[in-house]
C-alpha cells in the first residue's frame, strides 16, 4: 500500500522539524520532531495512507481522527496528550518513496508520475521519551521488581479512572502501550487509536511498533476471553487487561502465548515467583477473573483497592527505631575481607573497593536493612527503590546506589569524537566500531540512541569497556550529506557522538559492468564445458554436433570435472560479489552432488545439450557447437546480472543494462569470429 512519508529535516507546516523516525503502523507513520516555536521536543502522527481506492484513506481517516478526539477530551498526567491538525495544500507525492518533490512531474529516484494530494492529517502529542513497559521488563530479564510494578500499576489505574468517569473505554491495555517518562519515572498511557465511547471500533496502533495479537476487541490475551464481551467491552474489560498486564511484568509470563495464557488461568503469580505479596497475588487474580462481576468494576474501584494494598508496607526491610542511636549501638557493615563501615560516609568508599560483594548484598537488602537500622531512614528508602529499579543487574544497581552516596561518576572517554562513513553508495551499508570505556571510579552502562533512521546500533552497553558498532545503512536515501549525532546517556552523564556520512548518486556502470561481466562468464563457461572434453577426448568428441558419444570413459568424467571447476569458478564470483562465505561454502555440498551427477551422466548431458541447442543457435554458428554453448552461456549469464541489478531495470538506469546486454553480445561476436578465423 502506498504511504505518505516525509525525510529528515522536513518541517511539517514550517513549525515541526522532523529528527527522526519513531515507528510505523498500520495507517500511521510516528515521527520524533521539534517544535520550532515551543523550542520543545513533540511526537507527530501522520496519517500516512495514499491510496484512495477502496475508501482505505477515508476509513483510516475516521479512525485518526477519532482517536485525536479521545485525546483532546482526556487531560491526566498519566495520559498522553495530544490535539488534531489538518493542513491543506497541493503536494506532489511520489506513490512509491511516499515523497513530496514540489514543481515537479515525475519521481527523480524512480521515475514515477507524481500523485496531487490536497489535505495532510498530524495529530501532534507529547513526547515520551522513556521505553514502554514490555522494554523495561525485557531489559530487566522479564519482569520488574513488584515495588516498581505496583507504582506504574498505581499509574495506568489512575488513568483508567479518568477514562471510565468520561463514559470511555480503552480496550487495549497492554505494557507496550504503556511509556515511561524517564525524568519522573510516572507510567503514561498511551494507544486511543481503538478507544470508544459506544460501539466498537478497528484500528492501528499509536507507538513505535506494530501492534502484536491486536483485534477488534482489544490484544489476545490481555482482553477478557468471553466473546460476548469482547463485542461489547465496557470500564471491567480494562481491568481484565490491566491484571493480566500486572500478571506478565510480576512473573515474565506472556498471555499473548497459549502455553503462558494456560499456565497463568491454572496457577497464581506467587505460584512462579513466592516472593510476592500475597495481597497484590490476590488482586491481581481478582482483576483477570473470568466473570466480569468478580473484578474491580472500574478504575476508580481498581484505584482505591490499590491504595488499600498499599496503605501497610509490601515487605519491610527491618523494623526502623525512632530513637536516636550512639556510634556504639550501630552494628557495624561487615565484609568479608574483615573491612566494616559504622556509618555512610564509611560505607561509601568500601563499596568500590569490594564492588561485587557489595552488588550482591545490595540486590539482597542487605545495605538497605543496614541503613534502616542505622536511622538513615531517606537512604534505606533510596536503596530500595534503586534495587526495584535494576532488578536483574546488581552493578548497575550499585553504581546508581554509589551516585545516590556522592560518589563521584564514571568518567567516560570514546574511541572517535566523530564517525565519520565516508561516500557510500545508494545501497550500500557501512559499520564503525564507537569504543567507550571508564577512565575513572565505578561502573560503566548506558544507552546509545541515533538521531537518524539511517542510523543502528545496539541499545545499550553495560560494562566499562564496550564495543559499540554503529551501521549506516545508505538504502533509499537520496543522495547527499547526511550528520546527526549519537546520544549517549549513561552513569557517566550524557554525551553526543556526531556522525557523518555522504550517500553517493546511483552510478551507471555499476549495471553495465554487471551485465557485461556475468554475460562473458557465462560465455567462457560455456565454451569450456563443451571444448575441453572435445579436446581431452578426441576419439569420441568433436567440436562438431553430436548425435550420441558411445563410451561412458573418459568423456562423463571428463565433463564432470570440467562442469566442476567451472561451477567453483562462478559460485566464487557470486559469492565475492554479495560478500557472502555462506554461499561459497554450501557449494561444499550442493556442488559435490551437482559435479557427481555431470560425472556419471556427462554422455547424456553433451548429447541432450547439442540436440537442444543446434536447432537454435546452428545459423549463427554453423557446425562448431561450442560456440552455441557459448550462445547460451552469454545469454544466461547476462540475464543474471540483469536479474541482479532488477532495481536499475525500472529506473532510467535500463538503459545501461541495455548497453551492458550489447556490450557481452559484441564480446561473443569478436570471440565467435577469433574462433572461426583460427580454423
Amino acid at each position: 500500500m502506498p504511504q505518505l512519508h516525509h525525510r529528515q529535516n522536513d518541517r511539517i507546516q514550517n513549525r515541526y522539524e522532523v529528527r527522526k523516525l519513531l515507528g510505523s503502523g498500520a495507517f500511521g507513520t510516528v515521527y520524533g520532531c521539534r517544535d520550532l516555536e515551543l523550542d520543545v521536543p513533540v511526537a507527530v502522527k501522520e496519517l500516512h495512507v495514499l491510496d484512495e481506492s477502496g475508501g482505505e484513506r477515508e476509513h483510516a481517516l475516521k479512525q485518526f481522527r477519532a482517536e485525536a478526539t479521545h485525546l483532546s477530551k482526556l487531560r491526566h498526567p498519566h495520559i498522553v496528550s495530544g490535539h488534531y491538525e489538518p493542513f491543506s495544500g497541493d503536494w506532489r507525492v511520489c506513490p512509491v518513496c511516499g515523497l513530496d518533490f514540489p514543481a515537479q512531474n515525475r519521481c527523480p529516484d524512480h521515475n514515477a508520475p507524481l500523485v496531487a494530494v490536497s489535505s495532510r492529517h498530524y495529530l501532534v502529542m507529547e513526547y515520551i521519551a522513556g521505553p514502554d513497559l514490555l522494554q523495561l521488563a525485557t531489559q530487566n530479564g522479564g519482569r520488574i521488581e513488584a515495588e516498581a510494578a505496583l507504582d506504574y500499576g498505581a499509574d495506568v489505574a489512575s488513568a483508567l479512572a479518568h477514562i471510565h468517569a468520561r463514559g470511555f473505554v480503552h480496550r487495549d491495555i497492554k505494557p507496550e502501550n504503556i511509556r515511561l517518562r524517564a525524568e519522573a519515572d510516572e507510567a503514561v498511557l498511551l494507544d486511543f487509536g481503538i478507544a470508544t465511547s459506544g460501539p466498537a471500533a478497528s484500528g492501528d496502533r499509536y507507538g513505535t511498533q506494530v501492534q502484536r495479537h491486536t483485534q477488534g476487541g482489544g490484544t489476545i490475551g490481555y482482553a477478557p476471553e468471553s466473546p460476548s464481551e469482547r463485542r461489547s467491552p465496557d470500564a471491567r474489560s480494562d481491568v481484565h487487561a490491566w491484571g493480566m498486564t500486572m500478571y506478565h511484568l510480576l512473573t515474565a509470563r506472556d498471555p499473548t502465548e497459549p502455553n503462558d495464557l494456560r499456565a497463568m488461568r491454572s496457577h497464581t503469580p506467587r505460584d512462579f515467583d513466592p516472593h510476592l505479596p500475597a495481597a497484590l497475588d490476590k488482586l491481581v487474580m481478582e482483576c483477570i477473573a473470568l466473570e466480569p462481576a468478580n473484578r474491580p468494576q472500574n478504575g476508580a474501584e481498581l484505584v482505591q483497592r490499590i491504595e488499600n494494598l498499599t496503605a501497610a508496607p509490601v515487605a519491610a526491610s527491618a523494623p526502623v527505631s525512632t530513637a536516636v542511636l550512639t556510634q556504639s549501638e550501630i552494628e557495624p557493615f561487615v565484609f568479608r575481607s574483615g573491612h566494616y563501615a559504622r556509618n555512610v560516609a564509611e560505607l561509601a568508599p568500601l563499596l568500590d573497593e569490594f564492588r561485587d560483594e557489595a552488588a550482591l548484598r545490595l540486590s539482597r537488602g542487605e545495605i538497605e536493612h543496614w541503613l534502616a537500622s542505622t536511622g538513615e531512614t531517606e537512604l534505606a528508602r533510596r536503596a530500595a527503590e534503586i534495587r526495584g529499579r535494576y532488578p536483574a543487574r546488581p552493578k548497575q544497581a550499585l553504581e546508581a546506589f554509589a551516585q545516590a552516596l556522592g560518589l563521584p561518576r564514571p568518567i567516560l572517554e570514546v574511541s572517535s569524537p566523530t564517525l565519520r562513513f565516508g561516500s557510500l553508495s545508494p545501497d550500500a551499508q557501512k559499520t564503525l566500531d564507537l569504543r567507550v570505556e571508564n577512565r575513572g571510579r565505578g561502573h560503566l552502562f548506558g544507552l546509545v540512541r541515533a538521531s537518524h533512521p539511517a542510523v543502528s546500533t545496539y541499545g545499550e552497553w553495560d560494562g566499562n569497556r564496550a564495543r559499540l558498532p554503529v551501521t549506516f545503512d545508505a538504502n533509499r536515501l537520496r543522495p547527499g550529506h547526511y550528520a546527526g549525532e549519537l546520544s549517549l546517556d549513561s552513569s557517566a552523564g550524557q554525551f553526543s557522538v556526531p556522525f557523518e556520512a555522504d550517500v553517493r548518486g546511483p552510478s551507471w556502470l555499476a549495471p553495465f559492468w554487471t551485465v557485461l561481466l556475468y554475460g562473458a562468464a557465462g560465455m567462457v563457461a560455456g565454451g569450456l564445458i563443451r571444448a575441453l572434453p572435445a579436446l581431452y577426448a578426441p576419439q569420441q568428441v568433436s567440436l562438431g554436433w553430436l548425435n550420441q558419444i558411445p563410451k561412458w570413459w573418459p568423456v562423463a568424467p571428463l565433463f564432470g570435472g570440467v562442469f566442476g571447476l567451472v561451477l567453483f569458478a562462478l559460485v566464487t564470483l557470486e559469492s565475492l560479489s554479495r560478500r557472502s562465505c555462506a554461499l561459497w561454502l554450501s557449494m561444499g555440498f550442493f556442488g559435490t552432488l551437482a559435479v557427481l551427477g555431470a560425472g556419471i551422466f556427462g554422455n547424456e548431458l553433451l548429447t541432450a545439450g547439442d540436440a537442444a541447442l543446434r536447432p537454435i543457435f546452428s545459423p549463427n554458428v554453423g557446425p562448431f557447437a561450442p560456440g552455441a554453448w557459448m550462445f547460451a552461456g552469454t545469454l544466461a549469464g547476462a540475464l543474471w546480472g540483469s536479474l541482479r541489478r532488477f532495481k536499475d531495470a525500472l529506473s532510467i538506469r535500463i538503459g545501461a543494462i541495455a548497453l551492458g546486454w550489447g556490450a557481452a553480445l559484441l564480446l561473443l561476436y569478436a570471440a565467435l569470429s577469433g574462433v572461426a578465423s583460427a580454423r
